[in-house]
Protein backbone atom coordinates (compact mmCIF):
# COMPACT_ATOMS: atom_id res chain seq x y z
CA UNK A 1 0.00 0.00 0.00
CA UNK A 2 1.10 3.54 -0.76
CA UNK A 3 -0.05 6.57 1.27
CA UNK A 4 -0.08 9.89 -0.58
CA UNK A 5 -1.26 13.46 0.09
CA UNK A 6 -4.81 14.24 -1.03
CA UNK A 7 -5.32 14.18 -4.80
CA UNK A 8 -8.77 15.27 -5.96
CA UNK A 9 -8.71 13.19 -9.16
CA UNK A 10 -7.90 10.01 -7.24
CA UNK A 11 -10.32 10.93 -4.45
CA UNK A 12 -13.14 11.06 -7.02
CA UNK A 13 -12.71 7.29 -7.43
CA UNK A 14 -13.11 6.54 -3.70
CA UNK A 15 -16.39 4.83 -2.88
CA UNK A 16 -16.67 4.38 0.87
CA UNK A 17 -18.00 0.94 1.87
CA UNK A 18 -16.76 0.76 5.47
CA UNK A 19 -18.64 0.15 8.70
CA UNK A 20 -18.94 3.73 9.99
CA UNK A 21 -22.63 4.44 9.32
CA UNK A 22 -22.09 8.15 9.86
CA UNK A 23 -20.35 8.36 6.46
CA UNK A 24 -22.48 5.93 4.47
CA UNK A 25 -24.42 7.75 1.80
CA UNK A 26 -22.31 10.87 2.23
CA UNK A 27 -20.61 12.64 -0.62
CA UNK A 28 -17.17 11.51 0.53
CA UNK A 29 -15.36 13.61 -2.07
CA UNK A 30 -16.94 16.81 -0.71
CA UNK A 31 -16.08 15.79 2.86
CA UNK A 32 -12.44 15.10 1.90
CA UNK A 33 -12.14 18.41 0.02
CA UNK A 34 -13.52 20.29 3.02
CA UNK A 35 -11.23 18.48 5.44
CA UNK A 36 -8.24 19.08 3.14
CA UNK A 37 -8.39 22.86 3.53
CA UNK A 38 -5.59 22.37 6.07
CA UNK A 39 -3.57 20.07 3.74
CA UNK A 40 -3.64 17.15 6.14
CA UNK A 41 -5.71 14.59 4.20
CA UNK A 42 -4.11 11.44 2.85
CA UNK A 43 -5.23 8.64 0.57
CA UNK A 44 -4.23 5.00 0.89
CA UNK A 45 -3.75 3.25 -2.45
CA UNK A 46 -3.52 -0.40 -3.40
CA UNK A 47 -2.52 -0.71 -7.06
CA UNK A 48 -3.78 2.84 -7.72
CA UNK A 49 -7.19 2.07 -6.18
CA UNK A 50 -8.13 4.29 -3.21
CA UNK A 51 -8.96 1.96 -0.32
CA UNK A 52 -8.83 4.43 2.57
CA UNK A 53 -8.61 8.11 3.39
CA UNK A 54 -7.81 9.98 6.55
CA UNK A 55 -6.08 12.84 8.22
CA UNK A 56 -6.58 15.81 10.50
CA UNK A 57 -8.90 18.78 10.18
CA UNK A 58 -8.50 21.97 12.21
CA UNK A 59 -11.42 22.66 14.54
CA UNK A 60 -9.75 25.85 15.85
CA UNK A 61 -6.23 26.87 16.84
CA UNK A 62 -4.63 24.05 18.81
CA UNK A 63 -7.49 21.57 18.29
CA UNK A 64 -7.79 19.10 15.42
CA UNK A 65 -10.19 16.32 14.55
CA UNK A 66 -8.89 13.01 13.24
CA UNK A 67 -10.79 10.91 10.73
CA UNK A 68 -10.07 7.63 8.96
CA UNK A 69 -12.34 6.05 6.36
CA UNK A 70 -11.40 2.41 5.79
CA UNK A 71 -12.85 0.17 3.13
CA UNK A 72 -12.71 -3.60 3.71
CA UNK A 73 -9.84 -3.83 1.18
CA UNK A 74 -7.66 -1.85 3.62
CA UNK A 75 -7.70 -4.64 6.24
CA UNK A 76 -4.44 -6.31 5.07
CA UNK A 77 -2.69 -2.93 5.52
CA UNK A 78 -4.09 -2.04 8.95
CA UNK A 79 -0.72 -2.07 10.76
CA UNK A 80 0.72 0.31 8.17
CA UNK A 81 -2.32 2.60 8.47
CA UNK A 82 -2.10 2.63 12.28
CA UNK A 83 1.62 3.49 12.18
CA UNK A 84 1.04 6.30 9.67
CA UNK A 85 -1.82 7.74 11.76
CA UNK A 86 0.12 7.58 15.03
CA UNK A 87 3.10 9.29 13.37
CA UNK A 88 0.81 12.00 11.98
CA UNK A 89 -0.72 12.61 15.42
CA UNK A 90 2.71 12.70 17.10
CA UNK A 91 4.01 15.22 14.54
CA UNK A 92 0.94 17.42 14.94
CA UNK A 93 1.22 17.43 18.74
CA UNK A 94 4.95 18.25 18.51
CA UNK A 95 4.12 21.19 16.23
CA UNK A 96 1.74 22.78 18.75
CA UNK A 97 -1.60 21.00 18.54
CA UNK A 98 -2.78 20.56 22.12
CA UNK A 99 -5.76 18.28 21.43
CA UNK A 100 -6.73 15.78 18.75
CA UNK A 101 -10.27 14.48 18.98
CA UNK A 102 -12.33 11.95 17.11
CA UNK A 103 -15.80 10.49 17.25
CA UNK A 104 -17.05 7.01 16.46
CA UNK A 105 -20.25 5.06 16.62
CA UNK A 106 -20.81 2.81 19.63
CA UNK A 107 -19.62 -0.27 17.72
CA UNK A 108 -16.96 -2.63 19.00
CA UNK A 109 -14.80 -2.51 15.84
CA UNK A 110 -14.75 1.27 15.65
CA UNK A 111 -14.12 1.70 19.39
CA UNK A 112 -11.30 -0.85 19.39
CA UNK A 113 -9.67 0.78 16.35
CA UNK A 114 -9.81 4.28 17.88
CA UNK A 115 -8.30 2.99 21.12
CA UNK A 116 -5.55 1.19 19.15
CA UNK A 117 -4.65 4.59 17.66
CA UNK A 118 -3.97 5.89 21.17
CA UNK A 119 -7.18 7.81 21.84
CA UNK A 120 -8.68 7.97 25.35
CA UNK A 121 -12.44 7.80 25.91
CA UNK A 122 -13.89 11.16 26.91
CA UNK A 123 -17.70 11.05 26.70
CA UNK A 124 -20.80 9.87 24.92
CA UNK A 125 -22.40 12.53 22.72
CA UNK A 126 -26.13 11.83 22.63
CA UNK A 127 -27.84 12.04 19.23
CA UNK A 128 -24.63 13.47 17.77
CA UNK A 129 -24.24 11.56 14.50
CA UNK A 130 -25.71 12.73 11.20
CA UNK A 131 -28.18 9.86 11.68
CA UNK A 132 -29.18 11.06 15.17
CA UNK A 133 -27.35 8.22 16.94
CA UNK A 134 -25.17 8.44 20.01
CA UNK A 135 -21.41 8.59 19.43
CA UNK A 136 -18.30 8.17 21.56
CA UNK A 137 -15.89 11.10 21.80
CA UNK A 138 -12.19 10.31 22.17
CA UNK A 139 -9.13 12.50 22.67
CA UNK A 140 -5.35 12.60 22.59
CA UNK A 141 -3.85 15.47 24.58
CA UNK A 142 -0.39 16.97 24.37
CA UNK A 143 1.23 16.26 27.72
Amino acid sequence: MKIIPFDEQLAKTFKYTGIERKYQGSNVLELLKEWNKDDEVYLGLDNDKVICAGGLSVVWKGVKEAFILLNPEAKPFIKEIIKFAKDLFKKSLAEGTRRIQTFCMLEDKAVKFVETLGFEFESIKEKFSPLGEDMCEYKILRR
